[in-house]
């Protein structure tokens, strides 16, 4: 049987998510959303780890949007955000 892949390995996790807020200074979902330019409900998911309804879904934070969150990290690190 092979190994299974972690996918936290890969991917941020919804609780680096929250950790990456606090770091910005306690930033709300809603800052961070718009930041990122995205909606509050798409933040909630990734840092719950599942979509909410009776049929919620697991998802994933995409590359992208952990780059981004690193990009507004190193911003806030110059003072910028």
């Amino acid at each position: 049987m092979k190994n299974k892949i972690e996918y936290t390995d890969w991917f941020m996790t919804g609780e680096e998510m929250r950790r990456l807020r606090a770091d910005l200074g306690g930033w709300s979902q809603q800052r961070l959303a718009h930041e990122l330019g995205m909606s509050l409900s798409r933040i909630a998911d990734y840092e719950r780890g599942y979509t909410r309804g009776a049929n919620g879904r697991p998802v994933v934070i995409p590359r992208h949007i952990e780059l981004a969150c690193e990009a507004l990290q190193a911003r806030r690190e110059r003072g910028e955000v």
